[in-house]
């Protein structure tokens, strides 16, 4: 079974499209969601700490920031690209 929960606090909220949201947190993990009723659509765990940030392109392309100072593009569901770190984080 799929632990849809975040098992530690949401960090951010992005609006992906009149259907889909995201949810951010510091268990790492990127949730995508129903708008319609909340339900649960898929994990990303593309980063290696707490999620800060997902913005999403006018091309529909996601990107997400963590703690780290790690910025990465969502290539697709299970793959990202580092597009580059930010070393003052």
């Amino acid at each position: 079974t799929v632990n849809m929960a975040h098992s530690n606090s949401i960090n951010t909220l992005a609006y992906i499209n009149e259907t889909f949201f995201a949810s951010g947190s510091r268990d790492r993990a990127i949730k995508f969601w129903s708008i319609a009723n909340a339900s649960y659509l898929e994990t990303r765990q593309f980063h290696s700490n707490d999620i800060l940030s997902i913005e999403v392109l006018e091309d529909g392309r996601i990107l997400s920031g963590d703690k780290d100072g790690f910025v990465k593009i969502h290539l697709n569901s299970s793959s990202s690209k580092t597009l580059f770190q930010d070393t003052s984080a």
